[in-house]
């Protein structure tokens, strides 16, 4: 059989119906899956030593109480991780458990509003890499067509809010100081809600068998910049 180039550097394309029994080997799974830990070795110590510095020279022994701790804490997620694989063969992310111990959705509607165009197109292509997954899984995602939309924020059972800049990675939460404020309020949430109501009126809701004919190169120059994900 002929082979492309595409094919030669890539590989042949999976069907859908294939990729949840596909096992990666350990080179292609270390290449694709440590991105995160690595980004997180290299400046977690950094900020560890750096809030003792600022505290005092003398509690700079807390530090090996400090490594033996996050020690005990990598040991444990360890565990958690080959109880998840010996459980779940076939692949168990964090969803996949959840579908499977709480039932699919569970009744839950997600609805994500974000920005149609980014002002940064690194994380552009980075964040709309995972708009296929999150619409499989039931998720809408609406492109709100108003500008750049910064603001954080999330209302839940009409009771709770979460309003603010943080993002939901390492860097937002241990590298730029920003702050959310979570507010449990029915009052305030109503009006968040409102003002999340507007955004939503002035979007477009993407549909997944349209975003799925996106072309070929697009697919590529996202899932790569999705491996860059942790640093953005």
């Amino acid at each position: 059989m002929k082979l492309t180039l595409r094919q030669l550097v890539l590989g042949s394309p999976l069907p859908v119906t294939a990729m949840e029994r596909e096992s990666l080997p350990k080179t292609k799974a270390l290449a694709v899956f440590s991105s995160d830990a690595l980004s997180s070795v290299a400046y977690a110590t950094e900020e560890i030593l750096l809030a003792l510095v600022v505290v005092g020279p003398v509690v700079l022994s807390l530090s090996l109480p400090i490594a033996l701790a996050i020690t005990a804490l990598l040991v444990i997620v360890a565990i958690s991780y080959y109880q998840t694989i010996h459980g779940y063969p076939c692949g168990g992310g964090a969803y996949t458990v959840s579908r499977e111990n709480l039932g699919r959705l569970r009744g839950v509607e997600v609805t994500l509003i974000v920005p149609a165009r980014n002002d940064s197109l690194l994380v552009r292509y980075a964040s709309v890499a995972h708009f296929d997954d999150l619409m499989s899984a039931g998720a809408t995602i609406a492109l709100f067509k108003g500008g750049l939309l910064h603001t954080n924020s999330m209302t839940i059972d009409g009771t709770m809010s979460v309003f603010g800049s943080v993002n939901l990675d390492m860097r937002s939460l241990w590298l730029d100081f920003e702050i959310s404020l979570f507010v449990y309020d029915a009052a305030f949430t109503s009006q968040l809600r409102a003002l999340q109501s507007t955004y939503l009126g002035n979007s477009d809701r993407l549909e997944l068998d349209v975003w799925r004919r996106r072309p070929a190169w697009r697919r590529f120059t996202e899932n790569t910049f999705r491996l860059l994900g942790p640093l953005l």
